[in-house]
């Protein structure tokens, strides 16, 4: 089977304690012909130094870009895309981790599976104390999740560059602040386009204290928006449209009840998996 180069595109920001580790994920491959895209989003920590001996480490299949100014993510994601050489494009985020064989085992859906422009994977949650468990998604989402969550875990994605480019990346505008993979997904289906979910978790997702703290009510009220948009543009049912409360509620909900609502839907993504397993 032919061996497509992937390009690995990672959008950073003040993740100077986590950043090694994860480009060290994708150093590590089982699948070996890919280049990783580096976006430092002006971080104001030891990010940026962090990164730089990569670059020596490997300069043909490393390359560091920096942003003079913070621009979120879509943006430091789009300037990765107008370098991206390869034929796929994977994501990461620099505080997660992709296990070994992820690569390979992507690249091989895509080239046996024609008919899907992207495909996911399950996630390993773990925060400093561990491994808290394993969040999967359904296997061939539809446009109608759209209006009860997300369709893919951005971080997992492997997508068509193709796609990417038909798509115009992600769309960096106000309402999209930390909901740029939202939007993709509604142009993504609008667009006719199909996603795969792969069931084994090939993707560790840092989910601890920070990311509880990172959280705001403007960026619910965005999402809130998002799902209002999708419901309208998808006819959905009048019931669907409920689901805009649902990112509002979250955010007026304190750090200690997101983290035990996160973990009751860890255990019931734990159980589902050990349903469809006959365990």
């Amino acid at each position: 089977m032919r061996k497509p180069k992937v390009s690995i595109i990672m959008g950073v920001y003040n993740c100077q304690d986590t950043v090694e580790e994860s480009i060290e994920s994708i150093i590590h491959q089982t699948y070996q012909n890919w280049e990783l895209i580096i976006c430092d989003d002006a971080s104001t920590d030891g990010t940026y130094e962090k990164v730089l001996p990569y670059l020596k480490h490997d300069p043909e299949r490393i390359r560091l870009l920096r942003n003079e100014h913070n621009q979120r993510l879509a943006a430091s994601l789009n300037r990765c895309l107008a370098e991206a050489k390869g034929e796929w494009i994977a994501r990461q985020d620099g505080d997660d981790l992709s296990v070994s064989t992820r690569l390979e085992k992507q690249v091989h859906f895509l080239e046996t599976h024609p008919e899907y422009d992207v495909v996911g994977t399950a996630m390993t949650v773990f925060d400093e104390s561990g491994t808290k468990g394993v969040r999967s998604l359904t296997s061939e989402p539809d446009r109608k999740v759209l209006a009860r969550g997300t369709p893919f875990c951005h971080g997992t994605i492997m997508m068509r560059a193709s796609a990417y480019k038909s798509l115009n990346g992600y769309r960096s505008v106000k309402t999209t602040r930390r909901m740029e993979d939202i939007d993709l997904w509604i142009r993504f289906f609008k667009a006719g386009r199909k996603g795969f979910n792969l069931q084994e978790p090939l993707y560790l997702v840092r989910e601890d204290e920070a990311a509880f703290q990172r959280r705001k009510f403007r960026y619910s009220i965005d999402n809130a928006w998002l799902v209002l948009k999708a419901c309208w543009l998808f006819k959905l049912s009048p019931l669907d449209y409920l689901y805009a409360l649902k990112p509002v509620i979250r955010a007026c909900l304190s750090p200690n009840l997101m983290r035990l609502y996160h973990h009751r839907k860890l255990e019931a993504s734990m159980l589902k998996r050990r349903t469809i397993r006959g365990e």
